[in-house]
């Protein structure tokens, strides 16, 4: 959602007429900070609090009261986020990539074929 919104204000097109690169490193900023301002929420150390000691039947560490406290939860869930998102990325493109390799043999045009275009090699488009 942030892409939609941050690329449409910063874009080349409409907006302040940033580069792609500008506006994905302005979008990955929102990203992170939007993590960390969620993690200074009250309420996300006592979910997390919740949630590892049901998982883990760890001790109860208690309320965020303390500074320190405060900031090992955003960085936690900074970290947790960001590995998060990592290993979904790459769960979206490593089996596809896997299924390419395994079927490029099978793929690959005969050695008359190399050079001309796809569409005429296959009939597509007479």
């Amino acid at each position: 959602m942030s892409g939609l919104v941050l690329g449409a204000l910063l874009g080349p097109d409409i907006g302040l007429g940033l580069r792609p690169v500008a506006v994905g490193l302005a979008q990955g900023a929102f990203v992170v900070l939007a993590g960390v301002a969620t993690g200074l929420l009250p309420a996300t150390r006592s979910l997390s609090d919740a949630t590892a000691e049901s998982l883990l039947g760890l001790p109860e560490s208690g309320a965020a009261e303390t500074r320190p406290d405060r900031l090992r939860t955003v960085c936690w869930l900074v970290v947790h986020l960001a590995l998060g998102s990592g290993i979904g990325l790459l769960t979206l493109i490593v089996p596809p990539f896997i299924l390419l390799l395994l079927a490029d043999p099978a793929l690959t045009l005969p050695p008359e074929l190399v050079g001309i275009s796809p569409f005429r090699a296959f009939g597509i488009g007479h």
